[in-house]
């Protein structure tokens, strides 16, 4: 979100989303993410030789074609052996499911309900 303010909320959502990636036995966790494909994910961690990106979103998000337009240019970006792990809301899984499933990223992005 390059010259946008980040919300409280968000921040608390990025925070939660560093942490399940250390759960998750991820490791070198750091947020925001190191620049990629002229991108700046909000966490990225290392997986055996590989790194990890994460970005957290608000159930609002879903609401705006800016949210589809960021994940479409992440998909198309990052290597096809990569997922990008998105971290939202639990109280939104089931829309954020449905939507990511209209816009055809199921097989792109892994979704985790935090």
């Amino acid at each position: 979100m390059v010259g946008k303010t980040e919300s409280a909320e968000h921040g608390l959502m990025r925070k939660a989303l560093a942490d399940w990636f250390t759960t998750q036995g991820l490791s070198n966790v750091k947020t925001p993410a190191d620049p990629v494909a002229d991108m700046v994910p909000d966490v990225q961690a290392d997986y055996f030789a590989k790194i990890v990106y994460g970005e957290a979103k608000l159930c609002e998000d879903f609401a705006t074609p800016d949210t589809k337009d960021e994940l479409l240019n992440y998909c198309g970006s990052l290597p096809s052996e990569y997922k990008l792990v998105l971290g939202i809301p639990k109280g939104c899984e089931p829309t954020v499911q449905r939507a990511l499933t209209e816009w055809g990223f199921t097989h792109r992005i892994q979704l985790v309900a935090l």
